[in-house]
Parts: structure tokens; sequence; C-alpha cells
């Protein structure tokens, strides 16, 4: 990875795995795969940020450490 040039990049991709049981009782996994663009703009990216999903994330990370005793 060192010849990447990270301020020479337009996108980011990512994936999500998720691991469920069907109502059938089946193991199953599904994967979604995206990419997603980025910006050097504050003001751009707050306009669409949003706060409530990332305000939900904030307090069950913070339970969840809490609860661990961290």
């Amino acid at each position: 990875m060192k010849d990447v040039d990270i301020t020479k990049l337009t996108t980011v991709p990512f994936q999500s795995i998720i691991y469920y049981t069907s109502k059938i009782g089946d193991h199953c996994i599904r994967v979604l795969t995206n990419s997603q663009k980025i910006s050097s703009e504050k003001e751009e990216v707050s306009k669409q940020a949003l706060y409530d999903l990332i305000s939900v994330n904030a307090i069950q990370k913070t339970s969840l450490l809490a609860q661990e005793g961290k």
C-alpha cells in the first residue's frame, strides 16, 4: 500500500457482511458492497451528514463500552 497516494483518492470501497438466521432456520450471509465518494470540504459534508444516525450510533457504542466497564 506504499504506492497509494491518498490525496488523490476520490472514493473509498467498503463491504458490510451480515450474518443472520432465516425464518426457517437457515444460516445466511449477505454481503453488501459499495463505494463512497470522499470530500475534504467540511461544510459540504456537514450539510449531508445524518446526525440522527450518528447520534444513535454514538449512544449505542458508549452504552456498550460502559457495560464492559471501559
